[in-house]
């Protein structure tokens, strides 16, 4: 029963907001908004999924190989159930219901097949390369805030723009150069972010990125972390 207790903890710590993972463990949800799946490796080959979903909460373990899982509800739970699973990609995974049998409650007509999906933060910490104006930068992401010091400094201006972040999305602006374009940003992945250019209006017809140039999107790439 301890065993089960420590299980059921180390598990639920799982289920928040928003999946920071490597392969397919972690949180994952249903766009039906059927509920939350959260997986957790118990060792090189068997994993441990707990299923949040109707009020209730069930946990299942078995074993997984490459892009495949299989798995049971454990002896505790009130009904037998088991699932087979593919990982399509990191952001996509399919649950097949392959059997279901209720013992004391009604469970199985609550449960079904499902396609699940999740959103991966990704981190940015690193220098990255922007090819529409040949300058690098040093990004910081901290705390929902992320910072980008420009590198070419020729003229000992150092450019830095600053700003919020939520998920994968967010914006930055230079504190210090009200003339700067301010700039929206959505990371693709790890290596790759895409910039808007929201607004530009002290910008220079001289400057890289110009007063013409609102709504202009590009992208940054990755050089080295």
């Amino acid at each position: 029963m301890l065993r089960i207790r420590l299980f059921i903890a180390l598990l639920t710590l799982l289920l928040s907001n928003t999946a920071r993972s490597e392969g397919f463990f972690g949180l994952w949800d249903s766009p039906q908004g059927s509920g939350t799946y959260a997986f957790r490796p118990l060792d090189e080959t068997n994993v441990g999924m707990v299923v949040a979903i109707n009020g209730f909460q069930d946990i299942y373990v078995g074993s997984y190989s490459g892009a495949n899982i299989s798995v049971c509800t454990t002896d505790q739970e009130p009904f037998k159930a088991c699932y087979s699973g593919t990982v399509n990609s990191e952001t996509s995974l399919s649950l097949n219901l392959d059997s279901c049998e209720n013992k004391s409650e009604d469970i199985c007509s609550l449960i079904s097949s499902v396609e699940l999906n999740r959103e991966i933060i990704y981190d940015i910490d690193g220098i990255f390369y922007v090819a529409l104006t040949g300058e690098y930068f040093m990004l910081h992401d901290g705390g929902g805030f992320v910072t980008a010091h420009n590198m070419n400094v020729e003229d000992g201006v150092n450019n830095v723009f600053e700003g919020p972040r939520t998920g994968n999305t967010g914006s930055v602006v230079e504190p210090l150069d009200p003339n700067a374009p301010e700039l929206d940003f959505e990371v693709q992945s790890a290596d790759e972010i895409k910039i808007t250019v929201t607004s530009c209006d002290g910008c220079s017809d001289e400057d890289a990125i110009g007063p013409d140039d609102v709504g202009l999107t590009f992208s940054i790439t990755r050089v080295t972390n």
